[in-house]
């Protein structure tokens, strides 16, 4: 009977271990039961017990793999190349894309043998991935990285005075005029548009508190803090957001809706704005709405080739109703929108009820 792939590596890795390192026979027999009991891989039990220094550990695992090994902390990572891949999921899977150019993309994992991971990563970005090995701990590191670019950008723009709350809520006039001399807030708004594009956030949430006011992304579903403010920028934030919405800037105890288009990295953006007065001042939840309802088809959706078939065949029916449900930005719209392209012809006649609207069929 044939060992399987893992059952190679774990025997390459042993012996690598043996002969490439300090641990000994009796080391590596503990190391083996210690994982037994707990459940655990040799790899896991080896990393958590820090019984070899990280990279040199590292080093035997990639060659045990097959694969090429990569110290993320020797290596400068543009930005584009990082935000490939929301944070998101850079943590919760373990991998960083540190490196790409027009044809591939150079990506560091934990776990180089997740088919499924690399197939996401080359539908998403079209480019073909080559695999390196990375630590846990590496990753981990590497992943602050993302919170250090935004917290770079913005220090660019705000000058230090304005990152503490020093400015008096009762002298509204005087504090505006200091803010339009001393930074744009058109560059902060830009600033947390663009970062919420990036990390691919379905929605930007602007929360007034009592002294503060905390900017949230919504990705996958769950809120992230991203930046907080002192107060003193909210009105402007707000001032700003209703000027490109075309909303009422003198209202402040109504709900407003609206909406407003830009540019970020060649791809037209359009947002939905829904603005809210609390206690604290006005919230502001704003909804990105990419191009991708009219790019992405419902073969290329992601729905697997059997749920396909279903879908095709019911909503090809002349009569019957179909449900979409899910949580926030799992693709419901996208796929009613893709499911309206196929079915708007020139002979037959379409109306939908929507509020709000959010992409526009021709």
């Amino acid at each position: 009977m044939f060992s399987s792939s893992a059952d190679k590596n774990n025997e390459k890795l042993q012996s690598l271990l043996l002969s490439n390192s300090k641990l000994n026979e009796q080391d590596l027999e503990t190391a083996k039961q210690d994982a037994k009991k707990n459940k655990k891989s040799l790899v896991n039990i080896l990393m958590s017990n820090k019984l070899l220094a990280d990279d040199h550990l590292g080093q035997i695992i990639a060659e045990s793999m097959g694969v090429p090994f990569v110290n993320l902390r020797k290596i400068e990572i543009t930005k584009d190349a990082l935000f490939t891949l929301p944070e998101i999921i850079a943590a919760k899977q373990q991998v960083i894309v540190f490196d790409k150019n027009d044809e591939e993309v150079k990506v560091a994992m934990t776990d180089p043998d997740n088919i499924e991971l690399i197939h996401d990563i080359e539908k998403k970005t079209g480019l073909k991935v080559v695999k390196y090995f990375a630590t846990p701990t590496d990753i981990k590191e590497t992943t602050r990285r993302y919170h250090q670019e935004v917290k770079a950008e913005f220090s660019k723009i705000i000058p230090e005075k304005y990152r503490e709350d020093k400015i008096q809520e009762s002298n509204l006039e005087e504090e505006l005029d200091a803010f339009n001399e001393d930074f744009s807030i058109i560059k902060i708004f830009d600033t947390i548009v663009l970062y919420a594009y990036r990390q691919k956030a379905s929605d930007i949430h602007i929360e007034a508190r009592k002294k503060t006011v905390i900017i949230r992304y919504r990705i996958d579903g769950i809120l992230h803090d991203v930046v907080t403010f002192p107060k003193n920028f909210h009105t402007p934030l707000v001032t700003r957001i209703k000027i490109l919405s075309n909303l009422r800037i003198d209202e402040t105890r109504a709900a407003q809706d609206g909406r407003f288009k830009t540019e970020l990295d060649n791809e037209e953006v359009a947002f939905r704005v829904s603005i809210l007065p609390t206690y604290f001042g006005e919230k502001v939840v704003i909804r990105l709405l990419t191009d991708s309802g009219d790019s992405v088809g419902l073969v290329n959706s992601g729905l697997r080739k059997d749920d396909l078939e279903k879908v095709t065949r019911n909503f090809q029916k002349p009569y019957g109703m179909l449900l979409t449900t899910g949580p926030t930005g799992s693709g419901k719209t996208t796929t009613l929108y893709s499911i309206l392209k196929l079915l708007n012809t020139r002979d037959v006649n379409i109306s939908t009820i929507e509020d709000p609207i959010e992409y526009g069929v021709e």
